[in-house]
């Protein structure tokens, strides 16, 4: 192993995403490796196919993908919201149920030793295993930081936020204001974007029966396994007013036209 001087090691302020994958346990205890393997590599590909410049540099540990920039700069921060957003949909209609979040702040990287450390890394795995959903949301420190660019970067937060995200109570131990993908990538007015609601409950759905199936018998996780996909249903009912209309039970898949 080499020498690493004490006096020359510094944090780099970077953007940093992390996801969590809930129910790994039985994941690995039910799936073979290829199940997840499989679907993560496919997200990874989509992401490359629908945005081949992005640099974004991106790690999987145990039940954690991570995903990082080389600074925090506003390019980096289009590079990796635009990777983890499609990521974390793509898992979802994947019947990947994931918790995340994106923020900003001191990172250290040393990829040829496997050292992955700083405070930037703790608060978005911390704000993202605490989740009761499944869910994906901007940490406040992110917001921040955004609020600091240039009206060019702070224009195109206002017109994506408007489309993707949506302010909420996000279930936590105690509920916090913050800002919550809704995976949604049409326009108001899109005529494609009534299949994709439909695509995006029924994979809900989905998650939630095979998650219920596999803690069959363990009545008290099984209660909280029906809270956690009761909040990610509220949250998508209360954000997509087409899909509140379209939907009779909140149990049961939609069909399709």
């Amino acid at each position: 192993m080499k020498n690493m001087k004490q006096d020359t090691l510094e944090y780099k302020q970077m953007w940093v995403g992390c996801f969590d994958l809930l129910g790994f346990r039985k994941h690995v205890e039910k799936y073979p490796l290829g199940y997840v393997l499989t679907n993560y590599f496919d997200a990874l590909s989509e992401i490359r196919l629908q945005r081949a410049n992005l640099d974004v540099n991106h790690k999987w540990f145990s039940d954690t993908f991570l995903f990082y920039t080389n600074d925090d700069s506003a390019s980096a921060f289009w590079n990796i919201e635009t990777a983890c957003r499609f990521f974390y949909r793509s898992m979802f209609l994947r019947r990947v149920p994931l918790r995340g979040c994106l923020t900003v702040g001191e990172f250290y990287i040393n990829e040829e030793m496997n050292i992955f450390i700083g405070p930037a890394m703790i608060d978005a795995y911390d704000l993202a295993v605490k989740q009761k959903w499944v869910g994906y949301v901007m940490a406040p420190n992110a917001i921040k930081r955004i609020e600091t660019y240039d009206q060019t970067g702070r224009s195109l937060w206002e017109h994506l936020k408007m489309r993707s995200y949506a302010k909420c109570e996000v279930p936590y131990k105690e509920k916090k204001d913050m800002w919550a993908c809704t995976m949604n990538i049409f326009e108001p007015t899109s005529d494609a974007k009534e299949n994709d609601l439909r695509n995006l409950w029924n994979a809900l759905i989905e998650m939630e029966t095979i998650a219920l199936n596999n803690y069959s018998g363990e009545g008290k996780i099984r209660d909280e396994i029906k809270q956690k996909y009761k909040n990610t249903k509220e949250f998508m009912l209360t954000v997509f007013p087409e899909l509140k209309n379209l939907v009779k039970d909140i149990n049961r898949q939609l069909p399709y036209r």
